[in-house]
């Protein structure tokens, strides 16, 4: 059967889509690599300093509805959080929310980058949500395809909020506590959205690389990609 020249333009759209997403994958698996193994060469410092940040690390859960904007649906999901009060200065000290974007949260993500570093120099309260539908954040059935309508940005700036007034009722926080989000990629825009759609929430937001703006053909994005696999220090070369 032959294909009209738009059905084939759209085929290779497709296809382009799905490759570039696969190369995606791989460079956002090889960065998350490299960030797990710098934490834990931090940790291994810190512990030969005699400082143990571990002890001061909690995970919890908080129990979020599935569909935050239909009141009839009391359905939940237990969304994974982690703490960390090694740095904090109460009562008034700011708090660095981390959000996590597609794949698992680790406790790393309390003990060790820019912010956990930031968070050190101002007395911050250190958070860490984990995205909806990722890592331990699912019901078993939470991957079924009708189960799918509920895994959206909305959804998960909506959990963003409840989890703010959760937090903020568990350690007795109030306005004179800052909040300041972080995600990069999906959750640098996640962070940003937050901001914009909770301005009376949080503070501030880091965005690194956040794709804010959609784009439905975004060609040269695939351009970026390949240039990055041909970067030793996402596991790439020139070979690729």
């Amino acid at each position: 059967m032959l294909f009209s020249p738009t059905r084939c333009l759209i085929l290779l759209l497709l296809l382009n889509s799905i490759h570039a997403g696969r190369i995606l994958r791989k460079i956002k698996e090889r960065v998350r690599n490299l960030q797990l193994q710098k934490a834990k060469q931090h940790l291994l410092t810190q512990a030969a300093r005699g400082r143990q940040p571990l002890q001061h690390v909690r995970e919890g859960r908080i129990h979020q509805q599935l569909d935050h904007f239909n009141r009839q649906d009391v359905s939940t999901f237990p969304q994974r959080f982690f703490v960390n009060e090694a740095y904090w200065q109460p009562p008034d000290g700011p708090v660095f929310l981390f959000i996590g974007g597609e794949g698992p949260i680790f406790d790393f993500d309390v003990l060790a980058g820019h912010h956990v570093e930031m968070a050190e120099e101002h007395g911050a309260l250190l958070l860490a949500l984990e995205h909806r539908f990722y890592g331990d954040s699912i019901n078993p059935n939470g991957l079924k395809t009708e189960s799918l309508a509920d895994l959206s940005s909305q959804q998960a700036l909506a959990d963003l909020a409840v989890f703010h007034q959760y937090i903020s009722q568990s350690f007795n926080l109030s306005q004179r506590n800052t909040w300041i989000s972080f995600g990069g990629s999906y959750s640098g825009a996640l962070s940003a959205w937050f901001r914009g759609k909770f301005p009376h929430l949080v503070y501030g937001a880091v965005a690194s690389s956040a794709p804010v703006k959609a784009t439905l053909d975004f060609s040269a994005y695939s351009n970026t990609v390949g240039l990055s696999l041909t970067k030793a220090a996402v596991g790439g070369s020139e070979k690729v």
